[in-house]
This record gives C-alpha cells, structure tokens and sequence, in this order.
C-alpha cells in the first residue's frame, strides 16, 4: 500500500489474532494504520512509518512502533509504545497502558501508565503519574524495519489471518 507520496504503510507484524469484532484499515491517504471496531482485541505488534490510531475501544496485546505518532483513544494495552515523531503532541493515549512509553516529542495520557514514561529535554509529559516515573532523557526507540519487496496488505478486514510461516 503506498500513498500518493509513494509511502509505504505496513503491518510490520501482521496480528496473529483478532477477534471477530475487528476491523483494520489501511488508510493510505494518510499513511496510517487505522485500527477500529468496538470492543476489538488484537494479539501481536504493530508498526507503522507513520501514524498507528485507535478509534474505539478495545485491548492491544503487543507492542506500537510508529515513525511519527501513535493515537489511542480509549485502547487498553498490554506493550510498549515508542514514536519517533518530534513535532508537538506524537503519543496520545486515553485507556490502561500496561507498559513503557518512549517518544521523541510530547506525550498526553488521559489514562493510566504502569510503567516509564520516557522523552527529551524540551518536550513534555501530560497526564497522571506513570507508575514507573517520568524520564527526561533519551527515549528507547527501535530502529523500523525496511519495507518488503511485497508487504501483506490487509484492507477493512474482519478477524486477521496469521502471519505466513517461512
């Protein structure tokens, strides 16, 4: 899937398992995965060179990698989720975080986070105390994976295949 820019958007590790009540879209426009569906649970990791967005919800059981921001609206989430973004707010998090935080720019949570939540000098955490404490240092963020010659696209599916098996 490439935008009109020629971005490439990938499940980097397509979910194992959802359950019938999930939807993913690839939204190409805006170089994102869109996860939606009420009540959705999706068991594996996520990554996304740009945006990886909630918009109802559910439980992640996995960890978020995004090259720029990471959106979850009312998502509860057994992981860690890093973003590379700089720019303003690039994590936005409003359910129970069971898990690290590591992001280049700000970060805002309406909900809970048991773990770290770690950002540079210069950018801010907002949102109730991080159980593991605030650090204002280097972020842990993973490098992303180059894009496949020919990347499994899943559009608008109900319930994920498994990933293929080498």
């Amino acid at each position: 899937c490439t935008s009109s820019d020629n971005t490439v958007v990938l499940l980097f590790n397509t979910p194992p398992n959802a359950d019938a009540g999930s939807d993913v879209t690839l939204n190409c426009t805006t170089t994102s995965i869109q996860l939606s569906g009420s009540s959705s649970t999706i068991t594996g990791s996520l990554g996304s060179y740009n945006l990886v967005e909630t918009t109802g919800s559910g439980v992640i059981m996995g960890d978020v990698h995004a090259g720029n921001n990471v959106v979850l609206n009312g998502t509860d989430m057994t992981g860690n989720i890093t973003a590379a973004g700089s720019t303003g707010t690039v994590v936005s998090v409003g359910g129970v975080i069971t898990g690290n935080i590591d992001a280049n720019g700000d970060i805002n949570s309406s909900g809970t986070i048991t773990g770290t939540v770690t950002h540079p000098i210069g950018t801010t955490y907002s949102g109730t105390v991080p159980g593991g404490g605030e650090i204002i240092g280097t972020p842990n963020i993973p490098v992303l994976p180059p894009p496949p010659a020919d990347p499994l696209l899943i559009s608008n599916a109900t319930g994920l295949p498994a990933a293929p098996t080498p």
